[in-house]
């Protein structure tokens, strides 16, 4: 079976995780993968350990213009896929134009990673589009908010569920042994990896340190924030950790190379957005068995066990983050107890091997094979 993936992401985060870690265990299950990704991308460069999966690129770097959309097809007429798996909304673009304005008679599954509240008369024609044979939705969530915004009742069946994975053996590109975190050994180190995008919500988590420093009176603690900054939502993170005086309390680190290095170095990991499909950094950490404190979003009520393996509260809650942080900061046994219990979870149900083999029997079906 040889299956193209296209992603039209330049930059690098959680879906572009997804897709090296999927395409990776599609090969050790016979599958020929190619990529199809954006000019210059960082995917591109991240699949060179992967000799096995052939990596295409777009000539402009406008993903979805006419330009890429002559190149793709050139691609699919060299690799002669038998299927096309759609991995970014850009890429979903991308083909419909090209098989509304030309022939093309192949295939085609799309993931649905994250969802907004609202979806334009043409984003909702692209879904519903007769060629998509299947829509993969990182979680129930987004499956649910699929049907309630986007798509149309007849096209339901076409929506499955296949949580993200984890590859645990997942080559990492070490530039160097030392310390990922700044941080004082004696205290309590807090994990966030999130870019700076507004659907992760980073001004709740700093609201939250306010709480538990301010108003519950604990500050051995130290919150390591990672991921991109971006020119609209970092300047108010920054003013008002500023504002708060809390720069002692969070650190912001912007992006980092190896972040999944930096789990090891972590005691508790935390997720504050409003809104989510997956995300694959809460998997990350279980993966490094920390104990979690989550916003209830995506795929978390189904990844966390509440009381069990972390903490879940109600999106923008931060002073019942605050509060369940608090707990886990002055219970190192409680921390391990969950970590090791949310690792057991972890391997049970979301690594890539098993995201890979529900991914194939997707395939399989759209190809009835």
């Amino acid at each position: 079976m040889k299956i193209l993936h296209v992603n039209g992401a330049r930059g690098y985060g959680g879906n572009e995780q997804q897709l090296l870690d999927i395409a990776s265990k599609l090969s050790e299950l016979k599958v020929n993968n190619a990529v199809f990704c954006a000019l210059n991308s960082e995917l591109s460069t991240r699949l060179k350990p992967y000799p096995g999966i052939e990596v295409f690129t777009a000539v402009d770097k406008k993903f979805k213009n006419a330009v890429n959309r002559k190149e793709f097809k050139r691609v699919i007429t060299q690799f002669k896929p038998d299927l096309v798996h759609l991995h970014t909304s850009n890429a979903l673009t991308l083909y419909f134009f090209m098989a509304v304005l030309s022939s093309l008679d192949i295939p085609v599954v799309f993931s649905k990673k994250g969802m907004s509240s609202s979806m334009s008369f043409l984003s909702k024609y692209k879904y519903n589009y007769k060629g998509i044979d299947a829509i993969i939705c990182v979680s129930q969530t987004v499956k649910e908010a699929m049907q309630r915004v986007v798509m149309f009742e007849k096209n339901y069946n076409k929506l499955l569920v296949v949580p993200d994975g984890v590859d645990e053996e997942r080559p990492m590109i070490l530039q160097d042994s030392s310390a990922v975190l700044e941080s004082n050994e004696k205290s309590v180190q807090i994990g966030n990896v999130a870019n700076h995008d507004d659907r992760k919500d980073l001004p709740t988590l700093v609201r939250a340190v306010d709480h538990l420093v301010n108003e519950l009176n604990y500050t051995d603690f130290k919150v390591h924030q990672i991921g991109m900054f971006r020119d609209k939502q970092s300047p108010e993170i920054v003013a008002l950790i500023k504002e708060l005086n809390l720069g002692s309390y969070i650190k912001l680190y912007g992006f980092v190379e190896e972040a999944a290095r930096a789990y090891e170095e972590m005691d508790i990991f935390l997720m504050t957005s409003k809104h989510e499909g997956g995300p694959s950094s809460l998997l990350e950490a279980m993966r490094f068995k920390k104990a979690v404190v989550s916003t209830r979003v995506g795929v978390v009520p189904d990844a966390v066990v509440n009381n069990e393996t972390g903490f879940i509260v109600a999106p923008k809650d931060y002073k019942a983050l605050a509060e369940k942080l608090l707990v886990l900061c002055q219970d190192k046994n409680l921390r391990n107890q969950y970590g090791e219990a949310g690792y057991a979870h972890f391997s049970k149900n979301f690594t890539a091997q098993q995201s890979a083999r529900k991914t194939l029997d997707i395939y399989k079906k759209v190809l009835e094979v």
